[in-house]
């Protein structure tokens, strides 16, 4: 909450905005409250009170809900956020999945799909399947689809500060370069947000995660590839031109000719899950054991001590990476997304042992507790902040 102090003395428009913004903050968190119980609470003026309401009642921002107690006059009517004025579809787009959550103004979900993708990456097929589950997830909920205020996506990239084009996308090439937020925002007519996928994650665990009460955090998401999300006071960490956290293009090992590695940079090349099926492979074909591509069987041979050895390396390269991350960022905690360490505790239990042999400074690490979910959360919450600077309180945020 903004510091009131500092607005007063300022414009009789600018201190009205400010006490609307007031109020309706006020009216969103305590879920239920009167006209009378508002200006107590914020010592204002009960005709003040009174036209303030009134105007967001208008707006639609607040319902009257019922009546209160009585102290012996009228019941008060009771003052309610609308959470339904407005709606946001948070979006998560990785190389093999699209998930979809669309939530009301409070942050509730309201509709969530998952869909597994096909080989095809074609930026229009994926595109045409975001469109095709934003309508699908309106129409199963039953809203006006003119109440869809914002789409917010995460995608395994970044996107360029000055252009919006999509760059560092390793897992989908095809999509290099495209401008995606222009694309949908002229197909839907809709206000499109886009963040790197590893930074959605972080603001879903800050808001619902293992981050929460958290401002110095490292989220690393390791799968198909490896990116982090860094969180610095409380505030994402984006670099120069936006490609902070990009960390799969670490160096962690000077021997090894940088040719090898690209596209997708040596950190991702030697520790992503890539690597550790690539591994896997070379112990089925040595052991004539037949080769499912499947996490399931994956980490059921991860389970056996012997093969288990054999992939130690893998999260050695992993622990080197993140040991680097804690030295030079210091964060209070480090959470890690990926199936192997999530369904493999022999994996995770090896990781922070050897993360604390070769890091100097006590940091805690833990799991993610959201999952991939972590993305389209993040980008719900994303979407409700841009909402809240935008629409709700544009001087209060």
């Amino acid at each position: 909450m903004a510091d009131i102090k500092k607005y007063l003395g300022g414009s009789p428009s600018t201190l009205n905005q400010l006490n609307i913004s007031v109020v309706l903050d006020r009216i969103r968190r305590q879920h239920s409250i009167t006209k009378s119980g508002l200006a107590k609470n914020l010592n204002l003026s009960l005709p003040t009170i009174s036209r303030i309401v009134n105007t967001l009642i208008e707006k639609g921002y607040v319902i009257e809900a019922g009546f209160g107690k009585s102290s012996g006059g009228k019941k008060p009517k009771i003052l309610e956020f609308n959470s339904r004025k407005a709606f946001i579809a948070g979006i998560a787009i990785d190389i093999n999945f699209i998930e979809i959550i669309l939530s009301d103004l409070s942050g509730n979900e309201r509709k969530y799909l998952h869909k597994e993708f096909l080989s095809d990456k074609n930026p229009d097929t994926i595109i045409e399947t975001i469109i095709e589950y934003i309508n699908k997830s309106v129409e199963e909920t039953h809203i006006d689809k003119k109440e869809l205020e914002v789409i917010s996506l995460g995608i395994p990239g970044m996107i360029e500060k000055e252009t919006n084009l999509v760059k560092l996308i390793p897992t989908i090439p095809v999509w290099e370069g495209i401008n995606l937020k222009e694309i949908l925002t002229k197909k839907t007519g809709k206000e499109v947000l886009i963040d790197n996928m590893n930074n959605m994650s972080l603001l879903g665990e800050r808001w619902k995660g293992k981050a929460n009460g958290y401002n110095d955090v490292v989220f690393v998401g390791v799968g198909t590839g490896i990116g982090s999300g860094i969180l610095i006071n409380g505030k994402i960490f984006r670099g120069f031109n936006g490609s902070a956290g990009e960390v799969g293009y670490m160096f962690i090992d000077r021997n090894m000719d940088k040719s090898i590695s690209d596209p997708q940079g040596q950190f991702e090349y030697l520790a992503s899950e890539i690597a550790l099926k690539k591994e896997i492979c070379k112990m089925c074909l040595s052991d004539n054991i037949s080769m499912e591509n499947s996490d399931r069987h994956i980490i059921g041979l991860l389970e056996d001590a012997k093969y288990f050895k054999h992939i130690l390396g893998i999260i050695d390269n992993f622990a080197y990476g993140i040991t680097n991350l804690i030295t030079i960022l210091n964060p209070e905690l480090v959470i890690v997304e990926g199936s192997l360490f999530e369904k493999s505790e022999n994996a995770f239990e090896y990781l922070v042992k050897k993360v604390k042999e070769l890091s100097k400074f006590k940091t805690k690490i833990t799991m993610s507790s959201l999952g991939k979910k972590a993305i389209s959360i993040g980008a719900v919450i994303h979407g409700l902040k841009y909402l809240d600077k935008k629409i709700i309180s544009p001087l209060f945020l």
